[in-house]
């Protein structure tokens, strides 16, 4: 079985209403396209390349940073829960085939709120947050009854990258996603690390898109800035900010994500993932339905990456789908 861990969806009326009330610099340059609501076409990429099951989450992140200048509250929620119904109801178009995630895409009195009603009312199989909030890093206050709730439903959390204010200039030739987002991946893992929340929450389990970012290529380096000559428990006074009291080395820590396989057909990284984490902490996914002809071509250099990585079978069973049925069960 092969299982789709991180996919998106962007709710055809959604994405109408949305742009009714906002239409952010990224809604204009994100295509009106069927491929995010076909599901029919959907399913046929799915057959074509051998994925049982696919999980839908609310793609297009960046629309939301800035709302609140164009919207009430009362506005925004409205929003948010159309998006999580609609979720629900593409779920629903293949419910064999289609298994749905709660995304929570702003801070605001209502999420916890929210976070329930997709957990208990609308039957979904996690929660999606974001990389960072206008801002607001990943352990902000506000965030931190949904990791309790999510630990104790026993349901993973998905960290989708979301765009950050570094330069102006870093919008030019779209390279604020296609890095930026990876170098904010990044910040939000230490951040769960090195603020100690992942020690707090040692059952709360999350999926990394993007196969963690940089975290992979670069943990060894991130070791020897918190650790004095690499040494557990011996911490540069310049450095210090809470993580030296950390009972475990900062790399135990990591292996509480989960890492997906979304390397775009990258042979070496997805063999750098494999390596640093192994096998028991990966998940298969696609990016679904970005890139060309309508995700199929992201769709299926995931899948044939996949296919040329040189590890046992049984450990693609693992990343294929066990993993991650483990952690909806």
């Amino acid at each position: 079985m092969r299982i789709d861990a991180y996919a998106h969806e962007v709710p055809e009326q959604y994405y109408h209403d949305f742009g009714d009330v906002y239409r952010a610099p990224a809604y204009k340059r994100h295509p009106d396209t069927a491929g995010f609501w076909d599901y029919d076409r959907r399913i046929e990429h799915l057959d074509k390349f051998g994925i049982d099951k696919q999980i839908v989450a609310l793609g297009a992140p960046h629309f939301w940073p800035g709302i609140r200048e164009y919207a009430t509250e009362a506005t925004i929620q409205s929003l948010v829960e159309q998006a999580n119904d609609e979720i629900r109801e593409v779920a629903d178009t293949h419910p064999d085939r289609f298994l749905p995630v709660g995304t929570l895409p702003v801070l605001n009195d209502s999420i916890v709120e929210e976070a329930e009603r997709c957990l208990d009312d609308l039957g979904m199989v996690g929660l999606q947050i974001y990389s960072n909030y206008e801002g607001q890093p990943v352990d902000t206050e506000a965030l931190l009854p949904i990791y309790e709730l999510a630990e104790k439903r026993g349901v993973p959390v998905w960290i989708h990258p979301q765009v950050h204010d570094w330069y102006d200039w870093t919008y030019q030739w779209g390279v604020d996603l296609a890095l930026g987002w990876l170098f904010d991946t990044s910040l939000a893992l230490v951040r769960l690390v090195l603020s100690g929340l992942m020690e707090r929450h040692e059952d709360l389990n999350i999926i990394t898109h993007h196969g963690g970012g940089l975290t992979p290529t670069y943990l060894e380096r991130l070791k020897l800035f918190f650790y004095d000559e690499g040494t557990f428990g011996e911490t540069p006074e310049v450095f210090e900010g809470g993580h030296e009291e950390l009972r475990k080395p900062i790399e135990e820590y990591y292996s509480q994500f989960y890492y997906d396989a979304v390397l775009y057909g990258s042979d070496p990284g997805l063999e750098t993932v494999y390596r640093v984490f192994g096998a028991d902490q990966m998940v298969f996914a696609t990016d679904y339905p970005y890139g060309g002809h309508d995700g199929a071509d992201f769709m299926g250099s995931n899948v044939k990456a996949m296919d040329r990585l040189d590890i046992t079978e049984e450990e693609k069973a693992k990343i294929n789908s066990e993993n991650f049925l483990s952690l909806i069960s």
